[in-house]
């Protein structure tokens, strides 16, 4: 009998293993092997783990329509139709649904059968995925592209603040598993790589995120008086009005010390024209988008680098205020419903460094800003006994 249920249990944390592979391949592939026969390996591995994922999500539960299913389904619909109204290519937006519903699913679940499966899961894959850009990296110094320049590099896990996604995702599921194995020591070498590895790529936005996390969870976890820093609701105010000033008005005088700190120009890595013409080209659609967040600048189309405008240019203003509340609502939850738990308090803090990468480049379309929402529609199941108890040495030494 014991023996059956340890293979249930090992054959689960496989089978979610084989599911995580596809979704989060590593971007090197597509930079360097995309439209090969090893691309197209991990397209058809994404498709399958989409419809297996389906087939449980559907097939074994009562309400398979909740709503964070529902709300997640009504914005990419949203901007499925921004996409077809304005004739724009449908393939990436295929893509992002898939990405989004399929990442939901699996994450709702496993998070509901089999939460501790699903937690060593997403800490061992991204740990192996940690290590391997890791040893990577010091055998190609200069990227596997052996780029010349830093920004042109491309690493195990993709290139520049692409890495930061990961970097802090890794991060959180580290202090998550923390929770459940309070003296594995494990998650602390994971979070010391990921800083050594985020110093060496010096990404601004990267560095800023990373470490503003870890001191996040370092000054506020259990600390009742500053849970309002981490409030979902003034974050999101903070972002906005940083927003404003940043993007909309280009009001920069007050992060002078910024880019001196790291050398940086102030104009953002020539971000400020991108946003400029971003702008210009969200007021001509604002409330339904132009389905494309494609900045057209000196005759060529570029990333607009930058989460809200992002969204404004694809979906507009109803897509905007879609994609806000697909992340606020889950995550106010979370923060009003469970002061006490430890996970909810990490998820909800991640909302800051995400925010922060956000700020210089997208999260709509990035895979791992959609496992985080998953995360926060799902954390919930996670409250098992020792995620109540829990002191890691992170909060413990802050407070000593």
């Amino acid at each position: 009998m014991m023996f059956r249920k340890c293979l249930s249990i090992n054959s689960t944390y496989l089978e979610i293993i084989l599911l995580l592979i596809p979704f989060f391949r590593p971007d090197f592939i597509s930079a360097l092997y995309g439209d090969t026969i090893l691309d197209y390996i991990f397209i058809f591995g994404r498709v399958c783990a989409f419809i297996v994922v389906c087939t449980k999500y559907f097939g074994q539960r009562k309400n398979p329509l909740k709503f964070g299913f529902v709300l997640i389904s009504v914005y990419e619909i949203l901007m499925l139709v921004s996409v077809l109204m304005n004739h724009v290519n449908l393939n990436s937006r295929i893509t992002n649904i898939g990405n989004a519903l399929g990442i939901y699913m699996l994450h709702v679940f496993y998070g509901e059968k089999r939460p501790k499966q699903l937690i060593k899961a997403n800490f061992d894959y991204f740990s192996f995925m940690i290590v391997c850009n890791a040893v990577l990296t010091l055998i190609f110094p200069h990227g596997l592209n052996h780029s010349a320049s830093g920004s042109g590099r491309i690493n195990f896990l993709g290139m520049d603040n692409v890495l930061s996604y990961f970097f802090l995702f890794a991060i959180l599921w580290a202090l998550i598993y923390m929770q459940q194995y309070p003296k594995k020591i494990r998650p602390y070498i994971i979070i010391g790589i990921v800083l050594l590895n985020e110093i060496y790529y010096f990404s601004g936005a990267g560095i800023i995120a990373v470490f503003s996390y870890i001191l996040l969870v370092i000054l506020l976890t259990n600390r009742k008086k500053m849970r309002a820093l981490y409030n979902p609701l003034n974050v999101f105010v903070a972002f906005f009005i940083v927003e404003i000033f940043l993007v909309f008005l280009q009001n920069v005088s007050q992060f002078g010390f910024l880019f001196q700190l790291l050398g940086k120009s102030s104009t953002f890595s020539d971000r400020f024209y991108y946003w400029s013409q971003g702008v210009a080209q969200f007021f001509t659609s604002p409330m339904i988008g132009l389905g494309d967040g494609t900045v057209d600048l000196w005759g060529n189309g570029y990333y607009s680098h930058n989460a809200l405008l992002d969204v404004l240019m694809k979906g507009g203003i109803i897509g905007a205020i879609l994609w806000i509340l697909m992340i606020f609502i889950p995550l106010q939850k979370l923060w009003i419903n469970n002061p006490a738990d430890r996970i909810s308090q990490l998820v909800c803090m991640a909302l800051i460094p995400f925010l922060l990468i956000g700020l210089m480049e997208g999260l709509e379309d990035r895979i791992i800003f959609n496992a985080y929402v998953a995360l926060a529609f799902s954390c919930k199941y996670f409250n098992f006994k020792e995620s109540q108890h829990v002191t890691h040495k992170i909060v413990k030494r802050s407070k000593s």
